[in-house]
């Protein structure tokens, strides 16, 4: 049986670039049986004629 995984975003933050983009950071504590790890990530998004699009996307590990 697969341990249970949990995954939780904390200190989110969303800046807007105008009406045609943003970016959103937050940090992820991830859970799986007694293992956690943490790591902050920001993704950049586009506004597209379908709508917004995730462009771009960066993750930094916490040691």
């Amino acid at each position: 049986m697969w341990p249970e995984h949990r995954s939780q975003a904390h200190d989110v933050v969303l800046k807007r670039l105008g009406d045609a983009a943003a970016v959103i950071t937050y940090k992820v504590m991830s859970t799986m049986g007694e293992e956690t790890q943490s790591w902050y990530a920001s993704t950049a998004y586009g506004r597209t004629p379908d709508g917004w699009r995730a462009v771009l996307r960066h993750e930094t590990w916490i040691c």
